[in-house]
This record gives C-alpha cells, structure tokens and sequence, in this order.
C-alpha cells in the first residue's frame, strides 16, 4: 500500500516549501546548511574560558572577547555534538558504579570557577573519588572524545612518556584546563577519560595537579581580558599551519573586519 502524507502535513509546510531552492542541493547538502545555521548563531561570549586559556595564540582568544565570532563547518559542529552526547552517556555510566562518588551537578548547575570580575570562568564535568586508582582522592573528572587515530595516539604517549604527563604531552589546551580547575577547586588530581565516539573505546589519564603553572594561567586570562590592542601573531605568515584554517586569518594577517 503506497503511502500519502496526511492532509495537514500540506497544510502546515506549504508556505515553507520552495522548491526552486532545492535546485543543485542535495538531502546532506541541505542538512548541512541546517546545521551551520543553528550552529553558529550562539552569542559570543564576553569572558574566556579555562579551555582557551591554554591556546598557544592569545590573539584568537582577544578576537573572540571583542565580539567576533568562529565559524564552524557542519561536520566539525556534528563533532561538538558527539562529544556532548558521549560525555553524558560516560557520566551515567560511571553513576551506576556503586563504590563512585561521583558529583556532576550542583543544583542543576555544572560545577565551575569564576574569577576576575566574572569574565575568566570554566565549568568542568565533574568531581569523582572512589576510583580503583586511589579511592580515598578526590579528582576533577573530565571527559574527552576524540576520533580513534588520534585515541591510538594517547595510548602510544601514555606508554613513550608515562600517565601523570600524557596530557600535557597531547594535548596542551587540555592540561592547562585540567591544571586550572584542580587550582580552583584546591584538589591535588586530575582524571581525564578519554573515549572514540559513542565510548566504543575507553582509557584514562590521571595527572598531578601544578598550581603554580595555573596561577600563571591566570596571569596570562588577565593580560587578555585586559589587552586594548591584539596580543602579537603566533605566525607573521598566514599559511603558518596553525593559522591557516583559523577563522580569524584574514582578519589578523589581511586587516579585514
């Protein structure tokens, strides 16, 4: 029996149906446009964040607090998405472990820190004790999702350089994040899991906190916050690799607005 949509789907999609617009697209063509529409249109943000105060370019960082903003392709906001989905399917799963202490909510908020005037804050993604590794320490708990190259990759620097420096050693963003939120909360540990999407594959990394090296971290969100002029070019060159596919390149080498 062939299959008709009912009268009302008509009713209520006609005046959204073009399809003069539809000429050269496809359904994924589509979908992405879809998705790059809704996903570039948060508002910017007016303060930055302990995951970018570790970005080796403090100019992309002063960018971004004057309002401009980083435009995502569809794929990469797919990425963000499977991220966010795995986190909260690793979290509930560590909920189920009867020995875990494991808080990722305060009152409907996720745990975080805010410092100089609200403008230099971060939320991590949890805080856990009872782990096998040292049950009597309490660790700021972070969840990572990366493609399964790059997981391989962790596995071979936890064994080149050892757990308590793999992270730095991966991936520095995630150290200096990791680093500022044990200083906040003055915890002596840290617990990343890291995990291929949809946690098919799952390790850890535990790392000792370095309060020293956050503080300077601080240091560092303040000269930003605070710069009335772009911190230096990481780059002079605008096919640098890490500032090629910035989406502030033309903005920073070219002058444009």
């Amino acid at each position: 029996m062939e299959w008709f949509p009912p009268a009302s789907f008509f009713y209520s999609n006609r005046c959204k149906m073009n399809l003069s617009n539809f000429q050269n697209e496809t359904l994924l063509s589509r979908l992405d446009e879809v998705i790059e529409e809704n996903g570039n249109n948060e508002p910017p943000r007016d303060y930055l964040g302990a995951s970018a105060v570790g970005d080796v370019c403090s100019r992309r960082q002063w960018y971004k607090l004057q309002g401009h903003q980083e435009k995502f392709k569809a794929r990469t906001l797919r990425l963000f998405q499977d991220g966010h989905d795995t986190e909260a399917k690793i979290l509930s799963w560590l909920h189920r472990v009867p020995e875990f202490e494991v808080y990722d909510h305060n009152d409907g908020e996720q745990y975080g820190f805010s410092d100089l005037g609200g403008r230099y804050k971060g939320h991590y993604d949890g805080i856990i004790r009872g782990i096998p590794e040292a049950p009597k320490t309490w660790h700021i708990l972070e969840v990572k999702t990366t493609a399964e190259k790059h997981f391989r990759a962790v596995e071979r620097l936890i064994e080149k350089h050892g757990e308590k420096a793999a992270l730095e050693a991966w991936r520095p963003e995630y150290y200096a994040q990791a680093m500022t939120y044990c200083w906040y909360e003055k915890l002596t540990r840290h617990i990343t899991i890291i995990s291929t999407p949809g946690g098919r594959d799952l390790l850890t990394i535990r790392t000792n906190s370095n309060h020293i090296f956050a503080k300077s971290l601080r240091d560092k969100a303040q000269r930003i916050l605070e710069a009335t002029q772009p911190p230096v070019r990481i780059s002079d060159r605008s096919d640098w690799y890490q500032c090629k596919m910035c989406s502030f390149n033309k903005m920073c080498h070219e002058g444009e607005k």
